[in-house]
Formats: C-alpha cells, structure tokens, sequence
C-alpha cells in the first residue's frame, strides 16, 4: 500500500521535508514543526536543492527511474513520464540536473490567501497550539518565500510554463489545449517538450479533460472563511493590514497578480470591503516580517540568487492568462 497522492511518497532519493507526516509531528511534539511539512518546508535550510546538490548524481537518476517507473504502469516507454510533487518549487533545478536534457517544468500556482486556509486544515494540530492569525501570517510568509525562491531559479531551467490555478478552472479545457501545444512544440528555441504526439491522440485527450467536472468556485469557501472568521475583530484586521503590507510588494514582483492586502479580481475581493489598511504601511511589526522573509532567503545552504534575471512566475512563460471569457472551447491537434 502507498500514498499516491504525491510522487515524494513513491520514491527513497528526494527528502519530503516532512511532507505527508504532519499529524505524526502532531502526536510526537504537540505542535507543526516550524520547518517540516506542508506550509512550512521552505523553512528549512536545506529546502532549496540544485545542481549542486550532492543528489546529483547517476544513481540518483537510476533509482528514481527504478522507483517511479513500477508506478507508472508502462514505465519508460511512454512518451511523457509526469510526476508530481509540491516541493518540486524548491528543487527544480535539481530535478532538471538529474534528468537532462529531457526535463520540462508546469508549475500552478493559486491565490495565496486559498493556499494558506487550505494547507492550515491539514495540519491537525494547529488549530490547538497556535491562532489563527498567526498561522495565516507564516502561511503566506511561506507561499511567498517559496514562489520568490522559484523564480529566481527560472533562469537556470531550460524548459517551464506557469500555470494560475483560477485560469484552468475557469476554462480547462482550452487551458489544456494551451499546455497541450507547449508540449507539442520542440525543445530547441521553442522553450517546449519535444513531444511527438501520436495521431488523434490530442483529440482524446481534450475529451478527457472535457469529460471531467471542474468547479470554478473552489476558492469561495476560502474567501468566505478568511472574510467572516479571520478579519472579525480589530487586532484581527490589523495583523492582516500588517503582514500584508511586508509581503504585498515581494508577491507584486510575482507578476501573477494576486492582491491579499485588498482581494481583487483573482480572489478574495471580500477582503477590500472588511478592511482598509492605509494606516498600517509601516511600523515595527511590518519590518519583522520583511526581516523574516530576508533572513529565510539568506540561509539556504544552496544559495538563492539575488535577483530573478528578468523573469517572473506571471511573465512571458505564463499559459492560459489571457482569460477565455464566458465558454470554454478547445482546438488542438
């Protein structure tokens, strides 16, 4: 029996970073450990992994192919091996060096604010040694640790398309499409997968997705939850207008266009109507967090680079951002 649900669980080479192991931290300390599991892995020093590494290596490869390929039913024959893994955002260019020249990245990212209440309910024994403010307020400390340490490695890799988790659900099918022939298109100069993709077999593969029920709304229960319960009180409001104020400016450097300070049209718009933080832009508590976010990026063990080289997470590698109005049509193959 196994844990399909992440492919860290199907394999010995790659730390999980506590990963999955959240409610055993529960049992044996009383508390999430501050830098292990999910909301919290980026924390550690050893989080960010790259072709430095000393994972890098033949056997590494050898046994990650070995372990993953009993998984993947007709293992090495299959034109696109796919895995995936939350924490691949720290150790993209790890993965690259293991797989080269054939490695290709599709990263979705979703509204922080979503991220954070979502991550909070899997980790069971918060809601019982910590408030939520604070939870709320070292979950989007991570979300935005993390997507800044991603996109400052997108110059190191050779091939990668950027996905907002609110496009596909709004049109899945034409955003698949749009991955589709990212995929389709050759590696050399084009930035895409070199897929040589089988006659009709584009076709049956929209009808898939088609086929599927996607919900568009998922992150309401997000919105109402952080809107009613998290902004209900002054000191509430005013921790929020806080750590919104040291982080806005980092996501802003995203480009994927979320706003957690005021919502907007990406989500949580509820946010703007409960509050107004004009008031709360600077003071000691803003600068702890923007201490904190600058201390993590300098204590990795493999470097973070200091700049992005010119790329952003919402820049030009970003599919399906062009929004697909009010139907949801596909044309590819």
């Amino acid at each position: 029996d196994s844990d399909f649900s992440e492919g860290a669980f199907l394999q010995s080479v790659l730390p999980r970073f506590g990963v999955g192991r959240e409610a055993e931290d529960c049992r044996r300390g009383g508390s999430v450990h501050h830098e292990r599991g999910v909301g919290r892995y980026g924390f550690g020093r050893r989080a960010h992994m790259t072709e430095g590494s000393r994972l890098s290596s033949r056997a590494s490869r050898d046994t990650l192919l070995a372990e993953w390929g009993y998984y993947w039913g007709q293992g090495l024959r299959r034109l696109v091996l796919l895995e995936k893994t939350p924490t691949n955002l720290m150790t993209s260019r790890l993965l690259q060096s293991l797989f080269a020249p054939r490695a290709s990245f599709l990263f979705v990212s979703r509204h922080p604010l979503a991220v954070v209440l979502a991550e909070r309910a899997l980790t069971s024994c918060s809601a019982s040694r910590h408030s939520g403010e604070e939870d709320v307020g070292q979950g989007l400390l991570h979300w935005t640790l993390t997507h800044t340490v991603l996109q400052r490695d997108l110059h190191r890799l050779a091939s990668y398309r950027v996905i907002r988790y609110e496009d596909l659900v709004h049109a899945p099918a034409a955003c698949m499409a749009e991955v589709g022939e990212w995929m389709r298109a050759p590696r050399a100069g084009g930035g895409g997968c070199g897929v040589a993709v089988l006659p009709g077999a584009a076709a049956e593969w929209l009808r898939a997705v088609k086929a599927e029920p996607v919900s568009s709304s998922t992150n309401r229960k997000y919105e109402t939850a952080y809107c009613e319960r998290e902004l209900e009180t002054a000191p509430q409001r005013r921790r929020h207008c806080q750590v919104a104020a040291a982080l806005q400016p980092e996501i802003d450097l995203l480009g994927l266009g979320y706003d957690v300070m005021q919502g907007g049209h990406r989500g949580f718009a509820c946010v703007g109507a409960r509050v107004s933080c004009a008031a709360e832009g600077e003071g000691e508590a803003v600068e702890v967090w923007r201490r904190s976010l600058r201390k993590s990026l300098d204590a990795y063990e493999e470097p973070v680079a200091r700049e992005s080289g010119g790329r952003q997470l919402g820049g030009e590698h970003l599919l399906c951002g062009a929004g697909y109005g009010a139907t949801d049509t596909a044309s590819w193959g």
